[in-house]
């Protein structure tokens, strides 16, 4: 299961960020940030080391796992305890659902609620034991700029 649902354009936009309740979520809540550094490892990978995909990263007790549609520019990332098995085919069945269902709307202008019904998808594909704790990025989609929330968490 899935501790955390990460879904960005591979620009490092979030479209999705939500938590599911697992110890890394608990001890880090605020991920806005994350999506950029997602973002980045795929570019890097991709132009450091001339891979088409990104498949997972393992640090100490978590492991992402990501899933690239370059048609559409979109990556998908679980974010896993270490102890779980891999998956490879949740994942999978996820990215075609996410896509065939919102595919169209990821050129528009997103608002914060624009994939929200995605949240019964992943229920439905058992990548999650329960309804979100909460968004992983509640500013997501408001009318601060990423550039505004990364100044903003720096002033702190």
């Amino acid at each position: 299961m899935a501790d955390d649902v990460f879904i960005l354009q591979t620009s490092g936009i979030p479209l999705f960020a939500k938590c599911y309740g697992g110890n890394y979520c608990k001890l880090h809540p605020d991920h806005a940030l994350q999506t950029g550094f997602l973002a980045a490892m795929y570019s890097f990978a991709e132009e450091s080391f001339g891979q088409d995909e990104l498949k997972s990263v393992v640090f100490n007790d978590i492991r992402l796992d990501f899933k690239i549609d370059k048609e559409k520019e979109i990556i998908m990332v679980f974010a896993n305890p270490l102890d779980t098995e891999r998956i490879e085919d949740r994942l999978n069945q996820a990215m075609a659902t996410f896509l065939e269902k919102y595919g169209s709307r990821v050129g528009d202008i997103v608002k914060e609620d624009s994939f929200q019904e995605f949240e019964q998808d992943l229920l439905d594909l058992d990548v999650v034991q329960r309804k979100a704790m909460g968004d992983i990025a509640p500013k997501l989609g408001k009318e601060k700029s990423l550039w505004e929330r990364i100044k903003t968490r720096f002033r702190r």
